[in-house]
């Protein structure tokens, strides 16, 4: 049995040791996105969400009739009706429903960013997720993904699905847990997934249906891009059919890449990041009108933001090893 003052030595040499490698460690892994930096950064966009709301147009009657009422067309019935049923409640008082909305959504945004004990951040990210999920039912039609008439360049699978996927990958674990949820991973494969099918359908196979999701980005668009897009979706509209199939499949190839790459490890994954990043941009800046905030009736970034966030999000929850770090931390124990 070793003595006290032998123990105490081997104890500070090892210590000694492991100090070094711990903090190249944390250096090293330091632009990793905790779960608390991913609730940060959703609380940016839900205050950015809660601000927009403020803007006057959305305390008339157009946020019911104009912005939601539309995303009951061509909807099965569980999803048409209480959206028709939600614009009917809005739009008889709609100034009273958004002062009581916008508040709410800035602060649960304020909420995310600033609260870091975890009983209070497992309150707001709770709200936060609920939230989430009642715009995206009552106020996205779902997103539009049962309608068959959507595609993600125009915002499918919706931006608030995406808000409560990645709350809940962010949720205040008893645990300590740092890094986003492992199940992010199959998260990841859905979204993706859905997307490359939703662009397989010929609704968006089509040179028309190709051309409206760049039309659609020119309406929400400053004008310095809205009429080169609007230029670019009437070439688009002149395509061939077999023309537009082709590139529409090279569109579902992406996606269907990056739905399974972001699974992998090494190159595979690091090429379907660089894909969904890139998919992200541009779709943000052709299709989406860099979310229409500056229409004047925008209800948030959209969801190209949201799914650059995630890609990033996907990369935290990879946890690599430190061997050395590891194998001296195991003699540090042992000694101790």
């Amino acid at each position: 049995m070793p003595s006290a003052t032998t123990s105490s030595a081997n104890l500070l040499g090892a210590a000694e040791r492991v100090r070094p490698i711990t903090s190249a460690a944390v250096g090293r892994q330091g632009w990793r996105l905790t779960r608390r930096r991913l609730r940060a950064a959703l609380g940016v966009l839900w205050i950015a969400a809660g601000a927009l709301q403020l803007q006057p147009f959305m305390f008339s009657k157009g946020l019911a009739l104009d912005v939601v009422a539309p995303q009951a067309a061509g909807q099965p019935p569980f999803v048409a009706g209480p959206v028709r049923v939600f614009v009917q409640v809005v739009s008889t008082h709609p100034a009273i429903f958004n002062w009581l909305f916008a508040p709410l959504e800035l602060a649960v945004g304020v909420g995310l960013v600033s609260l870091a004990r975890p009983r209070a951040a497992r309150w707001v990210s709770g709200i936060a997720v609920a939230l989430a999920l009642g715009i995206w039912w009552l106020g996205e039609g779902m997103g539009g993904v049962l309608s068959g008439a959507t595609a993600a360049s125009m915002g499918a699978p919706g931006a608030a699905l995406l808000y409560a996927v990645l709350g809940v990958a962010a949720w205040p674990t008893t645990s300590g847990a740092d890094r986003p949820a492992r199940w992010l991973r199959g998260a990841w494969l859905a979204v993706w997934g859905c997307c490359a099918a939703l662009s397989a359908l010929p609704a968006q196979a089509s040179p028309y249906g190709l051309a409206d999701q760049l039309a659609m980005g020119s309406m929400m668009s400053p004008g310095i891009l809205a009429r080169p897009e609007l230029a670019l979706a009437e070439r688009v509209s002149q395509l061939s059919t077999l023309a537009a199939a082709g590139i529409a499949g090279g569109v579902v190839a992406v996606q269907a890449v990056i739905a399974v790459g972001g699974l992998a490890n090494g190159r595979t994954r690091n090429v379907a990041v660089v894909f969904a990043m890139a998919f992200a941009v541009a779709t943000w800046v052709l299709c989406q009108g860099f979310g229409g905030i500056t229409t004047g009736e925008a209800t948030d970034v959209a969801t190209a933001p949201l799914l650059a966030l995630f890609t990033v999000a996907l990369l935290s929850t990879e946890q690599r090893p430190l061997a050395r770090g590891q194998v001296i931390s195991s003699s540090f124990s042992r000694t101790a």
